[in-house]
């Protein structure tokens, strides 16, 4: 079972399918906890156009494509995943805050016109078959 943590007051995922207003709240989501679960994919997200925080971390999604229609979104965390592709944030007007340390994302020009994104987190790790760090003791010299 995939556990996702929902913010939205007093909000509580249904075990039975959602009648319309249980329908309208999830619509009305604005934060999504996912980090450390199961989560291969996003696309359940896509309808979630008031989504404001993701926070998908550790997670096994390759691709934010379900959130192109995400305008709101002002924080993501994506870091330890297989994403590698930024373009579906380039409709993100509002994102403030990306987290996308520990992929495979190269090309940052999606986020070229992201006028409101103040901070940016890419580290890569260090490959283990390029020796120690700048300025580290190499213990095998």
């Amino acid at each position: 079972m995939i556990y996702w943590q929902l913010y939205n007051e007093d909000f509580v995922l249904p075990s039975e399918p959602p009648d319309t207003d249980t329908l309208a709240q999830i619509l009305d989501l604005t934060e999504i906890l996912c980090q450390y679960t199961d989560v291969e994919d996003l696309q359940a997200l896509a309808p979630l156009t008031q989504l404001k925080f993701l926070f998908c971390h550790s997670t096994a999604i390759q691709s934010l494509a379900p959130l192109g229609k995400a305008r709101s979104l002002k924080t993501l965390n994506c870091a330890h995943t297989a994403v590698h592709d930024l373009e579906p944030l380039r409709t993100c007007t509002q994102l403030e805050t990306l987290i996308a340390n520990d992929t495979p994302v190269q090309d940052l020009r999606p986020l070229h016109n992201l006028r409101k994104l103040q901070t940016l987190f890419l580290e890569k790790p260090p490959s283990k078959t390029s020796g120690p760090w700048p300025g580290s003791s190499n213990s095998n010299n």
